[in-house]
């Protein structure tokens, strides 16, 4: 018989940290399902990440590649 699966938990540190990728995301103008194509992750993980709801791990909100990278750029022109 398989263990039930307890619903996580968001943090307050996950929820703060899923507010500020959200006001960095509006601000460079992307909505969540561009942030999804962009970084090649399902839709699902970004509205958990926003919510606070997923563990997360500093390479996870690193950015690398060439359209990150535009979208950090595009997050500090405000």
């Amino acid at each position: 018989m398989k263990a039930k699966k307890t619903p996580q938990l968001s943090t307050a540190k996950q929820r703060e940290l899923g507010a500020e990728l959200r006001r960095i995301r509006t601000r460079a103008g992307y909505l969540a399902t561009d942030m999804s194509r962009i970084l090649g992750w399902p839709a699902s993980t970004i509205s958990r990440l926003e919510s606070g709801l997923r563990n997360y791990q500093a390479g996870d909100i690193a950015t690398t590649s060439p359209e990150r990278k535009q979208l950090h750029r595009n997050s500090t022109t405000w």
